[in-house]
């Protein structure tokens, strides 16, 4: 099974940043809070991406939690990597890139189990992983339309 690494930002900074252009069969999700004064911590490639979005189920005041546009674009670079080893993070390392890493590792036969073993911190935020489960679906069912029409 491919690997699955799920990373803080410090982590992903120190250990991942400096080696990224020999990463092979690789690709990444980064994940930023919306007011971060960093743009993004590599340039966005075929297998880099950065999204902006606070750990939050909702928008509370001037914090934003993922949108489901947001979802959409996470789950289609996925799928275009798929197959790949994903390295994700965010500021801790737990909710948003833990809801990554686990939608991924289940697309890939691994569960929720299997990964919490793996990363025990991790707690995945609910509303990125319902959305991310919701945009699967959704093109699951664009390609059945395809097919049938």
């Amino acid at each position: 099974m491919k690997e699955v690494l799920i990373l803080s930002r410090q982590q992903f900074i120190d250990k991942v940043l400096p080696k990224i252009d020999e990463a092979k069969n690789t690709f990444f999700i980064s994940i930023l809070e919306p007011d971060d004064k960093i743009e993004n911590l590599h340039e966005d490639t075929e297998n880099y991406k950065t999204w902006k979005f606070d750990d939050l189920d909702r928008d509370i005041e001037d914090y934003h939690a993922i949108t489901f546009e947001q979802a959409k674009e996470i789950f289609e670079f996925i799928k275009k990597n798929e197959g790949k080893n994903l390295i994700t993070h965010c500021y801790a390392g737990v909710a948003r890139s833990g809801a990554v890493g686990e939608f991924y590792f289940e697309m890939l036969g691994g569960s929720y189990g299997e990964l919490k073993n793996k990363f025990p911190n991790i707690s995945p935020n609910p509303r990125v992983l319902h959305y991310l489960r919701i945009a699967e679906k959704m093109s699951i069912k664009t390609d059945l339309d395809k097919i049938f029409i």
